[in-house]
């Protein structure tokens, strides 16, 4: 037995299921869920709170990465488009110096003309002498220091002409006639660029540079032109790398693809020929920024036009690559959210056990009480100001309080004890008084048969004064009758009064001796009255006695 007040042997009965419905299993598992609980509402607070802001986060990863794909790619195709504008610009500078040139400026009639020829005829210039000679020694020399230059060519507007290297001329081969010669003319030395075309030679694509250039008096005297083969630019894209998968490609605003480094067979194609959706986009937009699939793979495709030239450059990186770089920071993302659900959970795990632990105390103290063997001069620690502090210090109160009724209850159950023994006492003084009480009651009972009989004898009498009574009183209605016949006749006598005196004086005399029987006759009814009166009051006494 624990020292202190314990509940008294009669609490034992209020031991059952009813007054502690939990188990030892439920009880824990009731504890746990408030764990559990706990740890739930932490997590979903971090879960409410965390997925909108990685859906957020997401989304602007998504749009950063596209950002920064966009930045990435317009500075490549900056660098690109400096690439093409300093090879341009080398280009205008030899083609500038070419026109201003000597030698150039020295050309006249002596240069041979073709346009007398029958039938194609093969170009001699290296072989010529004079200022033609010299004229393609120069282009030859300019050939040799720039690698990728097809031709070097010039025309006079007295037909003459001379290419490098030296190939077979067509028949009849008239410079005048040609639109590369005509137009430069009169653009007062502007550069001009055709569009890319075959050569009918080499069947590379090949852009012309062409101006116009003056004789040594000053006047316009004919045109000089830089071919360069397409390969040459082509050698610009084959090293623009864009990502891991990602490539440029080049394109004339016309629609012909000049390189396509991942699909060659593309080279030399219009974009309308390719089957390549949305592509046609490129050469109609300033910008264009589209999704496309090539050969089963879905790509981000984003071109520029060149301010300065009339290429256009397409970027274009698999559309996985960028999703790969958002998932992969994703998936970052995604850890330190799992990351700060596990110490979230196991900081809400351990601060937990503080709150669980004195209301263990609590559930360990009413469950002593429940089962009937707790000791009540338990308390449990108050210290904390929080709410579970609070608690404890109510729950101090509540026992405390229980303590005090339960001694209070013992108490009266002692008072109830000597209560009760004084009521056995008094039990069985009540039982011997009943005893004699019960004689006493067959006694009267006895009493009460024979009262029983009087009165029936007492019924008859009464019965029988009632008869006499009514005959009596039948005599008196009589007598009363009579008596009113008497007065009638008295009246009657009164009239013949003065007629008859001694009838008169006879009758009086026989009215005195009825009225002293009359007088007799009241005696006799007030004695009637008064036997009725004795027979009723009689009757009523023998009542009481019947009713006693």
């Amino acid at each position: 037995m624990r020292a202190g007040l314990l509940l008294p042997a009669w609490c034992d009965t209020a031991r059952s299921a009813a007054i502690y419905p939990f188990t030892g299993d439920e009880e824990k598992e009731m504890l746990k869920s408030i764990r559990s609980k706990l740890i739930v509402f932490s997590l979903s607070l971090i879960l409410v709170t965390v997925v909108p802001v990685v859906i957020a986060v997401s989304i602007l990863i998504n749009k950063s990465v596209f950002d920064t794909h966009q930045a990435n790619v317009a500075q490549q195709v900056n660098g690109i488009e400096q690439m093409l504008g300093v090879f341009y610009d080398d280009l205008d500078r030899n083609l500038d110096t070419f026109a201003t040139h000597p030698k150039i400026m020295q050309a006249d009639n002596s240069i041979t003309s073709y346009a007398a020829t029958t039938e194609k005829t093969a170009m001699t210039p290296s072989k010529n002498g004079g200022i033609e000679q010299e004229i393609f020694e120069a282009f030859n020399q300019y050939a040799i220091n720039h690698p990728g230059t097809m031709y070097v060519y010039l025309g006079t507007k007295d037909g003459g002409y001379i290419q490098w290297p030296e190939t077979n001329v067509h028949k009849g081969y008239d410079p005048n006639k040609k639109g590369w010669f005509t137009l430069p003319l009169n653009d007062n030395g502007k550069i001009l660029r055709t569009d890319p075309y075959t050569d009918s030679i080499s069947g590379s694509v090949i852009v012309s540079n062409v101006r116009s250039f003056k004789d040594k008096n000053g006047r316009v005297y004919g045109t000089i032109g830089l071919d360069v083969t397409s390969d040459k630019l082509a050698e610009i894209m084959t090293g623009v790398k864009i990502g891991k998968s990602g490539y440029a490609m080049m394109l004339h605003r016309k629609g012909l693809i000049l390189a396509d480094p991942k699909n060659e067979k593309n080279n030399l194609k219009y974009v309308k020929d390719t089957g390549i959706e949305g592509m046609e986009a490129v050469i109609k937009e300033e910008h264009a920024s589209f999704e496309t699939e090539i050969d089963g793979v879905v790509y981000q495709v984003d071109s520029f036009q060149s301010a300065k030239t009339d290429w256009v450059i397409v970027a274009l990186i698999e559309k996985a690559e960028l999703s790969e770089v958002a998932g992969n920071i994703r998936t970052i993302v995604l850890l330190i959210t799992l990351l700060v659900f596990v110490v979230v959970g196991g900081l809400t795990w351990i601060v937990s056990g503080r709150f669980i632990k004195p209301i263990n105390l609590m559930v360990d103290g009413l469950k002593d009480i429940a089962q009937g063997e707790g000791d009540l001069t338990m308390r449990l620690s108050a210290d904390s100001r929080d709410e579970i502090g609070e608690m404890a210090r109510w729950f101090n109160t509540f026992v405390e309080k229980l303590q005090g009724i339960i001694q209070s209850i013992a108490g009266d159950a002692e008072e109830l004890n000597t209560s009760s023994s004084g009521l056995l006492t008094i039990a069985g003084e009540v039982s011997q008084g009943t005893d004699k009480m019960s004689e006493r009651s067959n006694a009267v009972a006895a009493a009460a048969e024979e009262m029983s009989s009087n009165m029936n004898s007492v019924a008859a009498a009464v019965e029988e004064s009632s008869t006499n009574i009514s005959m009596v009183s039948a005599a008196a209605e009589e007598m009363t009758s009579t008596i009113t016949e008497i007065a009638k006749n008295t009246e009657k006598t009164r009239v013949t009064s003065n007629d008859a005196v001694q009838r008169t004086r006879a009758a009086s005399e026989k009215m005195g001796e009825l009225s002293h029987s009359a007088r007799q006759i009241g005696n006799v009814v007030e004695t009637i009255t008064d036997i009725s009166e004795q027979t009723n009051l009689l009757a009523l006494n023998a009542t009481i006695e019947a009713a006693r």
